[in-house]
């Protein structure tokens, strides 16, 4: 049975990829009541490579802030 959240992010076109592995010694997310609580998350694309390093600079475009936010938060999702 697909969810709404499931069917929300196949409308929006998102493929989500399989969960990237832990790089360090850490809890990527963790549930407790109603919250996730979520740590290390990177911005890699579908194939896992990295789309960004480090922070967002003053050499940084809006648009290349926008395409490693993305990457970041569908990793969150998947």
């Amino acid at each position: 049975m697909t969810t709404n959240a499931e069917a929300h992010i196949s409308e929006l076109g998102l493929v989500l990829p399989e969960p990237p592995k832990s790089v360090a010694n850490y809890v990527a997310t963790k549930i407790s009541c109603n919250q996730s609580f979520i740590s290390g998350q990177l911005c890699l694309d579908i194939e896992g490579k990295l789309v960004s390093k480090g922070a967002v600079s003053a050499g940084a475009t809006a648009e290349d802030a926008v395409v490693a936010s993305r990457a970041c938060a569908v990793n969150v999702l998947a």
